[in-house]
Order: structure tokens, then sequence, then C-alpha cells
């Protein structure tokens, strides 16, 4: 056999090795092996026989690659372009939080991964490549395992193992055969494979330190699990179900957290943008991003309004809040938020929905703290600040609210219509709207727990044009957000808890505290909270350390219907002179039972629609990162100081010494011509002063070394080398790339200066 068939047969079995070490564990660790193990065995040997097949040719570098495109181009016509678009697009989706999509795609993904990794393998395992990259490949298959928790599949990357000792072993020097040293690696990971206890060994403090590392690293960089959304339902205001509203509740007094505030603060849990004519739904929420994540900031601020209110922003209130018992994900907190911090063990995410999570369900003892502002539309002060707002608003984002927030199903009734308009006529500005769809919705219906359920009905419809006129915060919440949409508000249906401290500044928050209201954009100042329950219910009631109630239950004390719209709500800190009492609302509302759909394709909230400009940004940062990164890599790999490591012989060291000094010269625009010696082109390059370094001594030696055929002593080749330095340091900064792309990049000399 030749010596370059031993070669190309040599790389093929490094390939196999190598990709069936990549290529297995990760179809272990996504659940795939069983189906896929021949396909990830089979196309990784035909890729290195082919590829190997061709290396043999003329040229067999260039016509082996120029084979597997031709091999990707079949492929892609047999089949192969579906499989790339099906895997792309459940890559979206499932980095777009819609992990059911999983099962569908990944198998797709599996097969053009395993094609990629079977190319990659073969170009890794080339005599000239570097180990630095089959190095960060097992690395990032390990990682992998780590990562899915799939530690008992290690041995599937011994052969990967075997190849890159391999490897390694015949770059530390070309005295090594590889061909040699590959079946004792063999050996060696095979008895490795035997010894290892199935179980594995485990020292539970280095276990449960790198279980706590594995998580953080899932939280803040893989986090794509589904997550319990909060509903109303948790606290029994959905008694028929998630997808009927209405009928009377069954509240508790369980507590549910603690919240240290200023004033009445109204904690937000989940954000509803669709109505079905039945309940709210949430379409805007699919998509997932890290609070802290420096490129989601300007998505953060847009969501969050925190560079609104444009004028007359009003100061922060500073908030702790601790949970008493477990709970959804959601991180209750206003609509507001300028800062967030929380415990070690909460991970802070953000949708398009504007809603706060964590990356788990929150557990009794979690505590976050934060600052907000916490305005209401019912604020005094509130129409003037509006107004000064308005000349500064965005179009785009007033648009952008418009185009999801102002949707009106056909199940509304007409009736519904024309009571809006009677509740606005006279109205100006959309702030007088709201405000006087707020006082109709108080003036005439009353709050009521014991209310008839009425499926089948349109519920806001059912509510509005109902002879008892009753209900409690999710009726009134749901009528305000739809006549606002009606009255062309953008508006949105939210739920979560009212919190009012108590006079040592603490809110004891119980199941009763649960609570719907509504959010209206408003150009130039985003989004703001008004809660059109009347009574107390509106302000949020404070609630006394648990077991210390001693508050009626509303269901035993109803509302009277005829209570004035102007009489003051006596918790609303003052600041709220059109606010009407009623009963507690922590007993206003009515179990829910589960969170909202995700639906990826919905138009997003006010930040503006959801750009993929972003994500191809980021492909080319990384793409020339990379790119920057080989370049550097093999820029380092050619300086002679590193290639010196692998030649034992001193003639090869002295001639590759020799030829770096003449790419040197070359880079500083000095080329030997064909005519003259070596000796006589560099005493000509000395007459000219290019470099204080003296070349003729160079010359005169490399006349006794080639033509005299004498072993170059080593003092000859220190002066080659100190003369190299010399050049080096000379240069410019562009000189000096000039010279290192010249090395990286150039036409191969094999150490000769001819």
């Amino acid at each position: 056999m030749s010596q370059k068939s031993r070669q190309a047969l040599l790389r093929a079995a490094l390939s196999l090795l190598l990709a069936a070490g990549l290529i297995l564990p990760l179809l272990g660790a996504a659940g795939l092996l069983q189906s896929h193990w021949a396909a990830g065995l089979l196309l990784p040997a035909a890729t290195a026989l082919i590829m190997g097949g061709l290396s043999l040719l003329p040229r067999g570098g260039l016509f082996s690659w120029l084979g597997a495109l031709a091999g990707l181009g079949i492929w892609a016509a047999l089949g192969g372009a579906q499989t790339v678009q099906e895997a792309v697009l459940g890559l979206r989706l499932y980095f777009g939080g819609h992990t059911a999509a999983l099962p569908y795609f990944l198998p797709q993904a599996a097969l053009l991964g395993i094609v990629l990794i079977s190319l990659a393998a073969w170009a890794m395992a080339g005599e000239r490549s570097s180990a630095f990259f089959p190095v960060m490949a097992v690395m990032g298959v390990l990682a992998c395992l780590w990562l899915t928790d799939s530690g008992s599949l290690i041995w599937l990357v011994f052969p990967a193992a075997a190849a890159l000792l391999t490897m390694i072993a015949r770059d530390r020097s070309e005295a090594v055969s590889a061909g040699r040293v590959l079946p004792f690696m063999g050996a060696l990971m095979l008895l490795l494979c035997l010894l290892v206890p199935a179980g594995g060994l485990v020292s539970p403090p280095l276990k449960e330190a790198a279980e706590d590392i594995r998580q953080r690293i899932m939280d803040y960089f893989f986090f794509t699990d589904p997550r319990e959304e909060f509903s109303l339902a948790r606290e029994g205001f959905y008694p028929q179900g998630r997808e009927q509203l209405g009928g009377p509740p069954s509240l508790n007094d369980d507590p549910v957290m603690t919240v240290e505030t200023p004033r009445t603060v109204y904690l937000r849990g989940a954000v509803k943008n669709t109505y079905t004519g039945r309940s709210w739904t949430d379409t805007t929420g699919g998509q997932r991003y890290l609070w802290v994540g420096a490129r989601w900031s300007q998505r953060r601020a847009a969501l969050f309004d925190e560079a609104l209110p444009a004028a007359g922003a009003g100061e922060p209130v500073s908030l702790r809040i601790t949970m008493t018992r477990d709970n959804a994900s959601a991180l209750f907190a206003p609509q507001r938020v300028r800062s967030l911090e929380t415990g070690r063990d909460l991970v802070p995410y953000f949708n398009d929905a504007s809603e706060l999570f964590a990356t788990r369900n929150l557990q009794e003892g979690d505590t976050w703290t934060l600052t907000a502002l916490a305005d209401r539309g019912e604020d005094a002060g509130m129409r003037e600040i509006l107004a000064a707002c308005a000349p500064m608003a965005d179009p785009a984002a007033d648009a952008a609210a418009a185009a999801v927030y102002t949707g009106v199903p056909g199940s509304v009734q007409q009736e519904v219509h024309a009571l809006t308009a009677e509740a606005i006529e006279g109205a100006v500005t959309d702030y007088d709207k709201a405000m006087a769809i707020l006082h109709w919705l108080q003036a005439n219906y009353r709050y009521e727990l014991n209310v008839p359920a009425r499926p089948g009905y349109d519920f806001v419809s059912a509510f509005l044009l109902s002879e008892e006129k009753a209900g409690y915060c999710t009726y009134f919440a749901s009528a305000m957000t739809v006549m606002c949409r009606i009255a062309g508000l953008p508006a949105r249906y939210v739920e979560g808890y009212a919190a009012r401290p108590g006079a040592d500044g603490v809110a004891w928050v119980t199941g009763r505290s649960g609570h719907a209201w509504v959010e209206v954009w408003f150009p130039g100042y985003g989004w703001l909270t008004f809660d059109p329950t009347p009574g107390e219910g509106s302000g949020g009631s404070q609630n006394p350390p648990p077991g210390e109630s001693g508050e009626p239950d509303p269901q035993d004390d109803p509302l009277p219907e005829d209570r004035s719209e102007d009489q003051p709500d006596p918790g609303s800190d003052g600041q709220d002179e059109q606010e009407n009492e009623a009963n507690d609302p922590q007993e206003e509302e009515a179990p829910e039972s589960a969170e909202a759909p995700e639906d990826a394709g919905a138009a997003p909230p006010p930040g503006g629609p959801p750009s993929l400009l972003w994500l191809w940004l980021l492909l080319a940062l990384l793409l020339l990162a990379l790119i920057a990164l080989l370049l550097a890599l093999r820029v380092r790999a050619c300086r002679p100081e590193r290639m010196e490591r692998k030649v034992q012989d001193p003639d090869a060291r002295w001639c590759l010494w020799m030829q770096a000094v003449c790419d040197a010269l070359r880079a500083l625009g000095e080329v030997r011509p064909p005519k003259l010696t070596l000796a006589q082109w560099l005493r000509q390059v000395d007459g000219k002063g290019v470099t204080s370094a003296s070349l003729s001594p160079l010359g005169e030696s490399a006349g006794v070394i080639f033509y005299g055929h004498q072993e170059p002593f080593d003092e000859e080749t220190a002066m080659v080398r100190e003369t190299w330095t010399a050049l080096r340091d000379g240069m410019t900064r562009r000189q000096r790339l000039r010279l290192d792309l010249r090395r990286a990049f150039g036409r191969k000399r094999d150490f000769t200066v001819n």
C-alpha cells in the first residue's frame, strides 16, 4: 500500500471515530439513540470512505470537498432541503418558547447534524489540522451530556477521545506514527470504558455543586421549559373553569405573600390581550427574554415603559415581596419596574406580554425587591400629566399598541357598543373617555360575589345587559377593557393581587387579595392602571396578618347599590378623590383554572414587532468572531517559534528560520530576483539599508550549508532566529499583518529558500 493510501485510510479511521464519538452521545442526550444509532454510524462511515477515496485522486483535497458539495446537493434534491427547512423552523419555535414542537423537528435536526458533524470530522482529522478544534468539539459534547444530565452516556465519547489523543500525539512530534498510536489509544479507551463503574464514581458534595452550576447555566442560557402561568383560578375566581369567566367564586384567606410598600400597589401576575367572548387569553407571550440580558435591554425598556412617561414622572416606590406559600412562576410586580433584585435561586425572565416570571414555581420564603412607578388612572393630577405627555408620543409605539390591544370579538352585542357611546358622551380626551367608562360602571353596577353563572353567553354582554347589574372584579375589569377598546383606546386585562399596607407599611396579601384590573395605553405615557371595581376593591384591601382578620365577608355584607361614586376611599392614600367605597377587594374574585395559551404568531406589544435583525446581526458577529479565532489560531500555528517545536532535524530547523527571514523580507517589499543567489540578494538588501539587522552573514552560511552540504551549527540557527526577531520587531503593524497572513495562507515552501 502506498504512503498516500495509508494516510487516506488513517484519516478516514480518525474521521469515523471522531464523528461517531461526537454524534452518538448527542443522539443519546436528545433521546434519539435507539432510533438513529444506525444513521449515526453509517453516515460518518460513508462520508469517511467517500472523502478518503476522493483524496487519492490528483489534487485530492480539492476533489474531496467538491465531492462533498456534490453529495450535499444530491441529498438536498432528494429531500435534504426539506429536512433543513423543518429543522430551522423547529429550532426557531423551540427557542421562541414553544417547546411542544421539539418532538416534531428533532429527528430532522438530528439528520442534519449527523451530516454536518461527519464533514466537520473529516476536516478536523486532516494531517495538517490542529487538535484545537477536536478538543473543543469533545468538550462541547461533554458539556451537553452534563447539562442534560446524561452522564451515563459518557462511554459513547470514548471513540472520539481515542481519535483526539492520536491527533494530539501526532501533532506533538513528526516522529510519532499516528497509525501505530491509534490502536493503542483505542485499546486504552476500551479499557477505561470497561473499568468505569456502571453507576459512576460520585462525590455527593461535588455532585451537588455540579448540579447547582448546571442549573444556573440552564436558567441563564437555555431556559425553554414549560412554566406554570399565574391565574386567579388559584384563588377560586374561575368556578366554571378557565374557559369561562363568571359564577359565584370560592375565595380563601390563605396567606400568599407579604409586601413592604409605602402605598397601595397592584402586583401583576398575568396580562391578557385577547377576549374570546367567554374569557381572556394571551397570544403575545410565547417569546421569553432574560431580564438581565444586555441584548434584550431595548425590548425590556419598551415593554416596561422605562423611558416613559415623557413628562411628569412620579417617584418610584420601593417594594420588598416575600412569598408565604407556593405559587406559580410569576414574579409579582407593578408594570413600570425600574430595578429588580431577586434571590440567588430566582432567575427573572420577561415576555412580550410584559409579564415577569422565574424559571421555576415560587416557593415559600422566596424574596425579591424592586422599585417601580405605581401610578393609577384615578390619581389626582393624572389628567394634566397625560396632556403634557401627549405631544411627545411615539407614533410607532402607539400603532403597535393599537394593533394588539383594540380587538373586540363579534360576540359582543351591539347594545354594549351603544352603552359605551352613552358612557363616553361628552368626553374629549382619551383619559376623559377611560375615566368616564370607569365612573359609569361604578355608578350603574354593584359589587356582588353571589352572581349567577351564564355559560354560553358573551360574558361582558351578559354582565352589562343583565337585570342584576352585579359582579366582582373579573366582571368589571373585563367590561372596562372591552368598552375602552370599543371607544378606540388600547386596553388589556390584568390579573394579580392588590396589596394595601397597614400602618406598619406591610401588606398581608391573602387569597382574597386576588384581583383583576385594566391597563390603558396613552400616547407619550404608556400603560396606566385603572381599577373599575367599585368600593374598596378599587384600591386593594389592607390585609392583617393571618389569623387576625376580623373583616366581614362581602357575601354576607353586600355593597348597597346606591353608594355614591364620589365617596372617598379611606385606603387610597388620599390620592384618589373619585374612588368609590364598597366591599373588600380580596373577595371580589372568582377562580380561574389555567394559563392562557401562547401564540408565537401574534402581533407584539408596543415595543414593535419582534425583528429578526438582531438574530442576523448576532449570527454575523459570531461568524466574524469564529473567522477571527480561526485566523488567529492559524497565524499562531505558523509562527516559526511554534513550528520549530515539531522539527528535530538541524537542517530542517535552519531552513525553517531562513524561510521565515525570506518571508519577512518579502513583507518589507524585498523579493529575491531569480538570477541572484541567496548570498548576493542578502548583500544587496543590506546595501539598501532596509533593516538594521545584518543579512550578509546569513547568505555566507547559506552557501556553506547548501553547497558544502554541511550541517548547520546551533550558533548559525540562533543567528537566523535573532535576525528574524530583529526584522519582525522593526516592522509596522501593517507589515506584521502582511507577514502573518503570508505565512499562514501563502504558498507552502517546505522549509526551502529556493
